[in-house]
């Protein structure tokens, strides 16, 4: 043992001191040793295939020792090759660079197995395709639909068939990014199939001509730091008057010049549009088109006040054709106009304001496809103006304490607009002859949120003394409360609304008599809505009630009073099971005829996840009409169940694929009886379905 301890104390300091001092030189390498590039900046981004040289400068290698080469997580030593002392080449022929940013690290590994990492250096290599980063995103999923229909009823003339279908559909996508430098480009692509005709995309156009398969939608955009370039299913125009959010197939371009400035402009299809053909949405551009352009000017650009000027203008020529999905044909418009926005707000942002302006000359040319050799009158050519203002001003801005609770706040808001009789504009939806003024005031007191809201129209703004002229008078008040009380009888949020609507005759038309031909109409609504929350319980309890008082000479007791109530049961009974029960009952009492219709419904509808793949949903519902004239009655049933049951298969992108297979029941039966027309009906539907979905990305 003593022999033992001598030999020890003897050769530690022998061992130890190569030891110790190998880990100094280990260190000192690490701090010493550079890597310099030759032949590329490492600042910039380079080939994969860029022949990768790098020098390492001040390698001392211990005895046994060896350089090890990493970029990212990949080791690569044995792709690089000395070929001049310090000289490195990462041979790229035989293994290209793996794309995007990586670190390339030198590592210094003894024979211990322990490593020293000695230097590192940023790599930038671009994709094969030549961009910095690249995403692509596939998807597709196949459906196989099977359903049986059976329908009897005891109508006239009496029905009892059996209907059988099959059907397969396809939905598909492809979603795409790729960068470099300050350009993006990006694209999504939407696909859309059928094994049925009747649900072609295009059938509504193309009849049994329309592909089974089919482009639905595309957008491809190219944006770089002051430009941006759209493809496809475009949206444009921010002028509610002229152009608003115009969505049609075409292209739109917008560029920031300078920091000022920005123009905008775009060029759509007439009509929307879809499938492979006219992928543009240019084609027959000279007699089918929506065009716009716009220019933007920050008028206060280095001030706290903001003050934006926009200018839209609009050049439209649309031909009647049909409608891809509702086989519906329009007018032949043409329409040109000009349109003036202006938005800012003081420094505090207490103060903001919108006010726009359009004018429009619109016209419906003659088309000899609608008109079909009849006489018919011609349309006139109009120019007319449309106008809006908007003012909102926080008469007590928004306060919050420590906790972030809010305070009081008070905003009142004036708002005018006015459109001319013949005003039409294709690029927007406005309703002409209309002249409308609001003043509203909204808050919060505490979490407590309320509105006051009053506003006035009327039509007939040339006041033609043929025409009669409607004003209408419109009240709102509404208060919503959420409530903190820790008793469970007592509603954690309640809601309360009441609006009043007054609708009459002015200026009245000579021929009309003012004793029974002039409507005057006021109707009043009010609505209660109550929620509690107990436990896994959440209780639902709603209240409106609707009173449309005629006052016209001659209707008054043409009057109507609709009541509802409805109350709505939602509890989680165990983690797997979720059950809601719904009531309703409701009361139309039609005074003038001196009869009150009665409507009550049940609803109950279940969910149980039975395991991480299966599930099943129930819905029933019972419903029955009657009135206090003994009129008629009627009853309604309705039974729904579905079950689902989800799992993968091998295969797909990702080494799987995700399939959900799913078998449903309905049955819905109606009766009724009119004892006034001596009338009785039953009928009956059931319907059947069981089908597959494979998601193969």
């Amino acid at each position: 043992m003593i022999w033992a301890i001598k030999f020890l104390r003897t050769m530690t300091p022998r061992l130890l001191v190569p030891l110790v001092a190998t880990m100094c030189s280990a260190q000192a390498l690490a701090q010493q040793v550079e890597i310099t590039p030759q032949g590329f900046d490492p600042d910039e981004w380079i080939d994969p295939y860029h022949p990768l040289t790098i020098a390492l400068d001040k390698v001392a290698r211990p005895q046994q020792a060896r350089l090890a080469f990493f970029i990212g997580s990949n080791d690569v030593t044995g792709a690089m090759q000395m070929v001049a002392p310090g000289i490195y080449q990462y041979r790229a022929s035989i293994s290209p660079l793996p794309s995007g940013e990586h670190a390339l690290k030198v590592y210094l590994v003894r024979p211990q197995n322990q490593w020293d990492e000695l230097a590192t250096l940023t790599l930038r290599v671009l994709t094969e395709s030549g961009f910095e980063s690249q995403e692509i995103v596939p998807q597709l999923t196949l459906s196989d639909a099977w359903q049986r229909n059976t329908t009897s009823s005891n109508n006239e003339p009496p029905e009892d068939s059996t209907q059988t279908s099959n059907e397969l559909t396809l939905q598909g996508g492809l979603n795409t990014r790729h960068q470099r430098s300050a350009v993006e480009i990006r694209s999504s692509w939407n696909i859309s199939g059928s094994s049925d005709v009747e649900q072609a995309l295009r059938f509504a156009e193309k009849g049994d001509e329309a592909p089974r398969i089919d482009l639905s939608d595309y957008l491809i955009e190219v944006e770089s730091t002051s430009t941006l370039i759209q493809l496809g299913h475009v949206s444009y125009g921010t002028n509610p008057l002229l152009m608003d959010n115009v969505a049609n197939r075409g292209i739109t371009t917008s560029w920031r010049a300078g920091e000022r400035v920005d123009l905008s402009f775009s060029a759509q299809n007439g009509q929307a549009i879809t499938g492979a053909s006219n992928l543009t949405g240019l084609t027959d551009f000279d007699r089918n088109r929506i065009a716009g352009f716009g220019v933007g000017v920050d008028l206060l650009p280095e001030s706290a006040a903001q003050f934006r000027l926009e200018l839209t203008m609009l050049d439209a020529k649309i031909i009647a054709a049909d409608s891809f999905n509702s086989g519906e044909v329009s007018d032949a418009q043409k329409s040109r106009g000009l349109g003036l926005q202006l938005r800012g707000s003081n420094a505090s942002g207490r103060l903001r304001g919108e006010f726009a302006l359009a004018r429009s000359t619109f016209s419906n040319p003659a088309d000899p496809f609608l008109e079909q050799d009849f006489e018919v009158v011609a349309s006139q050519q109009t120019t007319d103006l449309s106008r809006s203002l908007q003012l909102d001003y926080d008469v007590l801005p928004a306060t919050y304490d420590e906790e972030g609770n809010s305070g009081w706040s008070m905003t009142a808001s004036i708002k005018h607009d006015r459109t001319d009789p013949f005003y039409q504009s294709a690029g927007a939806f406005i309703t002409p002859d209309m002249q409308q003024n609001s003043l509203s005031l909204q808050g919060q007191a505490g979490t407590a949120s309320w509105q006051l809201q009053y506003s006035q129209s009327r039509d007939n703004l040339d006041n033609i003394a043929t025409v009669l002229t409607t004003i209408n008078r419109n009240t709102v008040a509404a208060l919503s409360i959420p409530l903190s009380v820790e008793q469970a009888w007592l509603p954690q949020s309640i809601t309360l609304d009441m609006q009043k609507n007054h609708q009459f005759g002015d200026s009245l038309p000579v021929s009309f008599d003012p004793d029974s031909h002039i409507p005057d109409q006021v109707t009043l609504q009010q609505s209660l809505a109550l929620e509690w929350l107990i436990d896994q319980t959440s209780l639902t309890y709603q209240y409106s009630n609707s009173d449309q008082d005629n006052r016209q000479p001659g209707r008054d007791n043409a009057d109507f009073i609709n009541t509802e109530h409805a109350l709505s049961v939602n509890t989680v009974l165990t983690e797997s099971v979720n059950l809601t029960l719904s009531f309703s009952r409701s009361e139309a009492d039609d005074q003038e005829q001196n009869v009150v219709r009665t409507s009550d419904s049940i609803s109950s509808s279940v969910d149980w996840t039975l395991s991480e793949q299966l599930a099943l949903s129930i819905n029933l519902s019972d419903s029955q009409e009657d009135d206090s004239q003994n009129l008629g009655e009627s009853t309604a049933q309705s039974i729904q169940a579905q079950l689902s049951y989800n799992f993968e298969l091998p295969g797909g992108a990702a080494g799987k694929l995700p399939v959900q297979f799913f078998i449903r029941y309905a049955q819905d039966q109606n009766s009724s009886v009119d004892r006034q027309f001596d009338l009785t009906t039953d009928s009956e539907n059931k319907a059947f379905n069981a089908g597959l979905n494979v998601s193969f990305f």
